[in-house]
């Protein structure tokens, strides 16, 4: 298990948000070249957990009977957890772009990591409004 927790809310890194609470991810939730861009900002506290061994449990008791049909209740839609954009995701021409559109300059000569990095400031000033 990773357990992160962002010395500032909202805190961008890696394409999401990281609030000051701390939040407990699956291991294979990040690629490895994500845990170590998490790993070595110094905004994160990231933590590598040992998984806990499963608690041996009794057998739960036979449930009754019913005799009345009673409507089963429809179960929660489950809601999708939000894409992680990386800077594999995005072309240069596809960071300009997005750019653009929200109205921010590039330079012409950035090369895709500035172009990026650029892009994910614009998208924490955006959440922080």
């Amino acid at each position: 298990m990773i357990r992160i927790t962002s010395k500032r809310a909202g805190f961008r890194r890696c394409g999401m948000p990281h609030p000051k609470e701390p939040v407990d991810y699956s291991d294979d939730r990040f690629s490895k070249k994500e845990l170590e861009i998490l790993e070595a900002e110094t905004m994160l506290i990231v933590e590598i957990m040992p998984d806990e061994p499963e608690e041996e449990t009794e057998p739960e008791p036979e449930p009754e009977i019913k005799t009345e049909l009673e409507p089963t209740p429809e179960p929660e839609p489950e809601i999708a957890p939000e894409k992680v954009i990386t800077i594999n995701d995005m072309t240069v021409a596809q960071l300009k772009g997005e750019l653009d559109a929200l109205g921010i300059d590039n330079p012409d000569k950035a090369r895709k990591a500035e172009l990026f990095e650029i892009y994910e400031r614009a998208q924490v000033k955006l959440s922080e409004e």
